[in-house]
Formats: structure tokens, sequence, C-alpha cells
């Protein structure tokens, strides 16, 4: 809604403008990660062989950001009511998500939740190169970046189908 005016009087892709979003918010990311790097590192507790599950979580990441991103682009052109849901949504989100705690800590009713979160997921590769805790399963890796490929690609490919549509609702 933001980019109305540009969607409207340009052919440019819609989705360029969540993608613009989501890689500057990955650059943000990318400056406190190294600082975070760096800092073990200096106190030698940084092992180079784990840095690879980092950089599997900054892809994990980027494809986990923009896949809900290029959704709510879509919908909230249909439904502008959505966007006053996202900050209870992601409130909900970040606190059935293990990011301030170990899921092993949360009782064990809540263990199918935690488990079905695929924030858990890429917290799951932080963890993993940060603080050497257990990387994810190979069946979540190995189904789920291509999953989450697959998604990202159809929803940009939806968002540029529905340009001439969001063109006139915008």
């Amino acid at each position: 809604m933001e980019n109305s005016n540009l969607i409207k009087k340009m052919r440019i892709r819609p989705s360029l403008f969540v993608v613009t979003v989501c890689l500057s918010s990955l650059v943000l990311e990318l400056v406190a990660l190294g600082l975070l790097v760096g800092y073990e590192a200096s106190l030698g507790l940084l092992e180079p062989k784990r840095l690879g599950w980092i950089a599997c979580g900054l892809v994990a990441q980027l494809l986990m950001t923009l896949v809900p991103a290029l959704l709510v682009a879509i919908l909230a052109a249909f439904l502008r009511d959505l966007v006053l849901l996202l900050p209870f949504l992601m409130a909900a989100t970040f606190y059935l998500s293990p990011v301030v705690y170990p899921a092993e800590l949360a009782p064990s009713y809540l263990a199918p939740i935690l488990n079905s979160n695929p924030v858990a997921w890429v917290l799951q590769f932080y963890r993993a190169g940060l603080i050497g805790g257990g990387p994810p399963s190979l069946e979540s890796i190995v189904f789920g970046f291509p999953l989450l490929i697959v998604l990202a690609l159809s929803l940009a490919w939806s968002a540029d189908r529905l340009r001439p549509h969001l063109a006139d609702i915008l």
C-alpha cells in the first residue's frame, strides 16, 4: 500500500517491494550477527565449523520472512484490516517460539505447538551455529528449504499476476 503510486503508474513487479524490504532487514541482521560472531570469536567460543549453520539460518530466516510478507502484502491489498491484526499475530508467534527459552523448558502440552512452529526451525540453525546446539533434522532441511523456495516463488508470481487488480484496488 505504501508504494501504490509506483504500482499504478509504473510497470514494476509488486513482489519487488516486498523483497527489498526483506533484504534490507537482512542487512541489519548481518550487522548484528557479525558483531555477535566477532564477540564470540574474541572470547574463543566460536568454532569455525559451526559457521555453516549460521549461513543456513540466514537463508532460512530470509525465506521465512519472505513467504509471510508476500502473503500479507497480497491479502492486505484486498483485506485492509489484516494490517491491524499483524501486531497480535507477531506477538503470538514470538511467544510461541522458543526464542528466549529452550523448547525443553516449555510444558509438555506445548511441545506439539513448538515443534510445528516454523520459527523454531530457523532458531535451530542459529543455536547450532552460535552455541553448538543440535541442528534441525535432515528431513526438515531437505523438505523445508525447497518448500519455502516454492512458496516464495509462487507467491511472488501471484503478486505479479495480480498487479492489474492491485493497481485498481490500491
